[in-house]
């Protein structure tokens, strides 16, 4: 007796669990293959006519599907999104689709994504956009769509603002009845054209492709060009398909890059090679490199990096790069390096010393660093910062070695007529621009409204004229101490010791 009536109560616990359990399980407004997708169900979706991966992840509203096949006798969908804006379909490897009413069926903006391919055969549309007006139904980011049935890709009735954008992506769409058909738009993004049937369009008036004169009913294909980049992270060549996510087994952590601003962002990014150089920017003018969090650039027999052309390092966080060859090398004729408002060390590795720290080809062809209220330290011993035509700096002083400047004649920073080889630290200042010359021994800068003039080795036989801009005299300093502070009105003016004549900004 006691053993059925523990039977008899660990059933009971059990059906009272489960039904608190299903009581307490979300539903989404998703479908896959007439199975509604719950919180319960939401990591392995199955059910009858579906096998392979697919799953959703309720909290980036992204459903993804990954090598599955949906084979559908009854009247289901194989994914309806029937409530959640901005789904996003991320495909991975190769699926299929083959149902009786739509293969895919969407209520609201619909993302289709990722690196895979789905093929999707209806005996109605395959694709579909419906019932509710104004909903836009994007294919992106390198997949590719193959949309077979009575209508390839439709809307309603084309009146309802029904969109459809390609980006970045391939489509195949075949329809007895119109193979891209009852559209309000057709919006082809980035290279996206249409490439076959050849000649044909969408017409917005007749809501379908047309071919002279008549609505295509054969496969109509959607293709892009893809767009190789000026830009290489170690092996890899910045394209318009890697741009968002840049990997390799030479990078981790997060490396993307924005064509549309010329943006390169490492995020906590370590990027380690031996056969290529760590960063190269053959050519991509004004590139500006963000950094976010600490990162990395390792490299042995070729540079950490190499431009072609303007480039600003920037940001919060801070880059390091270890080299046995040459840390950061500014290359062609007149291109400036600018360092501003960050941390940047170079270095170099466990294989030996670097031989060049921040280096240009010969110091002779406008090869120009500037630093902006930046900490630097670099290291090289051929060079610490050498071959270069001008180093500016702003809001920023070499700190290390005590009396190291830029040389104009010797083209590097220098010490007593010789290029600096130890380690140099540039530290950001208060405010203010500084500008340092070892062949005049002074440097100056602008910090809380006041002109500062420093004078190195005690030099202080020579007078110093400040002139404005417009080269009105307003003062002259005869003997003046190894530092001198002059107090002026906002503007820039001309500082002249001997034969050494300097433009610094009063704030």
């Amino acid at each position: 007796m006691k053993k059925v009536f523990l039977f008899t109560l660990l059933a009971l616990t059990a059906t009272l669990w489960n039904v608190s359990r299903a009581q307490t399980a979300t539903k989404y407004d998703l479908f896959v293959g007439g199975v509604q997708v719950t919180s319960d169900n939401a990591s392995a979706i199955t059910g009858e006519g579906i096998t392979g991966s697919i799953s959703y992840d309720a909290a980036s509203k992204t459903l993804t599907v990954k090598n599955a096949k949906i084979e559908l006798q009854n009247k289901k969908s194989g994914i309806e999104n029937t409530g959640i804006e901005n789904l996003t379909i991320n495909l991975v490897g190769n699926n299929t689709f083959n149902t009786k009413e739509p293969g895919i069926a969407v209520t609201q903006n619909t993302i289709i994504s990722g690196k895979g391919k789905i093929s999707v055969k209806s005996e109605n549309a395959a694709v579909y956009i419906f019932k509710n007006k104004n909903k836009v139904l994007t294919i992106s980011g390198g997949c590719t769509v193959v949309a077979v049935g009575k209508w390839g890709i439709s809307g309603i009735n084309g009146s309802s603002g029904e969109v459809l954008v390609v980006n970045n992506a391939i489509v195949k769409a075949t329809g007895s009845l119109g193979s891209i058909d009852d559209l309000s738009e057709l919006r082809l993004e980035g290279t996206a054209k249409i490439t076959k049937p050849q000649g044909a369009a969408f017409d917005q008036n007749k809501h379908t492709i047309m071919l002279d004169g008549k609505e295509v009913t054969s496969e109509v294909v959607i293709e892009y060009a893809l767009e190789v980049y000026k830009l290489q992270i170690a092996t890899v060549k910045v394209t318009s398909e890697n741009a968002s996510n840049i990997t390799s087994d030479s990078i981790s952590g997060k490396v993307s890059y924005d064509p549309t601003t010329k943006t390169l962002t490492l995020d906590n990014a370590v990027i380690n090679t031996t056969s290529e150089r760590g960063i190269y920017n053959l050519g991509i003018k004004d590139l500006t490199i963000k950094l976010v969090g600490k990162n990395e650039v390792n490299t042995t027999k070729y540079t950490g990096m190499t431009i072609k052309d303007n480039t600003t390092i920037t940001g919060s966080g801070s880059l390091k790069i270890t080299s046995n060859d040459v840390g950061i090398y500014v290359r062609d004729a007149n291109n400036v390096l600018t360092v501003d408002g960050t941390t940047l060390e170079i270095t170099g590795n466990n294989k030996g010393s670097i031989h060049y720290g921040i280096s240009g080809t010969n110091g002779k062809k406008g090869e120009t660093l500037v630093v902006k209220e930046s900490d630097i330290k670099v290291i090289g011993s051929k060079g610490s910062i050498c071959d270069m035509t001008a180093l500016t700096l702003v809001n920023a002083k070499i700190t290390k070695p005590q009396g190291a400047a830029f040389d104009n004649s010797l083209h590097c920073v220098a010490k007593d007529g010789k290029k600096v080889t130890e380690e140099i630290v540039i530290e950001k200042m208060a405010s203010g621009t500084e500008t340092a010359l070892a062949d005049s021994d002074i440097n100056v800068w602008n910090s809380n409204g006041n002109l500062n003039i420093s004078l190195r080795d005690n030099k202080t036989d020579g007078n110093i004229q400040i002139y404005t801009i417009s080269g009105q005299l307003v003062r002259n300093i005869s003997k003046p101490t190894t530092t001198v502070s002059v107090a002026l009105p906002a503007g820039t003016y001309i500082v002249k010791y001997g034969k050494t004549a300097t433009k610094v900004v009063v704030r």
